[in-house]
């Protein structure tokens, strides 16, 4: 049996709510040559017998111990078979023609390693989601953030093996923002503009339940990121200008008077006229939300 063209990296553990749908949204795919790979991971609820109940030849499962998600996401990531690796979860829904779009995209830019796309909201919160877009924009954002979503994306699985990028155990719950730091070294990074995905909202997501351990690597991840490009950055500060304290207008008098123009410093230092943009929409989205408090 030949390799096939992509493989689609679905890792699940007691994710039967939901598993169904997700499956479903990758297999009506309609590009021509690609697996979904599951790597359940030791789960306990009746997502064993969901996976038993297809028999779609593209469908492959490996059952493991439970080694929670970054090594649910490295074993799969040694197991793939694809020229190319895709990423979605098991509550979430790939959109139609979404692999296809992305496959043409390498076709046209061959310089790009990882492309992802806008994602769309549903459930608790709804809305759309849109990213930087072109390589200069990716990089730049990777001071402040991950510039693709991590569901969205289509990698170069070449470029992975070849430089040993893998999902790194003390970046629990940035993995995705770490994987890209690390793949930009090698390539340029983009997103297309069609939505790729529809990210399910609900309570049980692990980024809701653990967000102050996401928040303090992120922090942590943004300031190697500075280093790299030769800025000294502390990490409060950081946590500053990206989870500003306040709210309503004095909230934002503050944000835009301390905390902007060093925003814009540190995107002008490091990213030129992209990292200034990439700045500015940082910062709107941080006054937007000192505005709702």
């Amino acid at each position: 049996m030949s390799d096939p063209l992509v493989t689609v990296l679905m890792p699940v553990y007691n994710g039967e709510q939901y598993l169904a749908e997700a499956i479903d949204s990758v297999l009506t795919q309609d590009a021509a040559d690609f697996e979904l790979l599951v790597i359940d991971d030791g789960s306990t609820d009746g997502t064993p017998e969901i996976l038993r109940s297809y028999t779609d030849p593209r469908l492959r499962v490996v059952r493991v111990d439970h080694l929670g998600l970054i090594g649910a996401l490295n074993h799969g990531l040694e197991v793939a078979r694809g020229t190319f690796l895709s990423r979605t979860d098991a509550d979430d829904l790939m959109s139609p023609g979404r692999l296809r779009r992305q496959l043409e995209h390498f076709e046209q830019h061959p310089a790009t390693v990882a492309c992802g796309t806008p994602y769309e909201l549903f459930g608790a919160i709804e809305g759309i989601v849109r990213p930087p877009r072109g390589a200069r924009a990716c990089r730049a954002h990777l001071i402040f953030g991950s510039s693709v979503p991590h569901a969205t994306v289509l990698i170069r699985a070449d470029v992975i093996r070849r430089n040993n990028v893998r999902y790194r155990e003390g970046y629990l719950q940035a993995e995705d923002f770490k994987l890209f730091s690390e793949l930009s070294e090698f390539g340029e990074l983009r997103n297309l503009s069609e939505v790729g995905l529809r990210y399910r909202q609900h309570p049980e997501q692990v980024t809701r339940r653990e967000s102050d351990v996401m928040i303090r690597t992120h922090l942590r991840i943004c300031v190697e990121n500075l280093a790299a490009r030769g800025v000294r950055f502390s990490e409060e500060r950081m946590r500053r200008l990206l989870w500003p304290q306040g709210a309503g207008l004095t909230g934002v008098l503050v944000y835009l008077v301390r905390r902007l123009p060093v925003l814009l410093y540190l995107g002008a230092r490091t990213g030129g006229l992209a990292g200034v943009g990439q700045a500015l929409l940082v910062g709107r989205e941080r006054v937007r939300g000192l505005l709702r408090r």
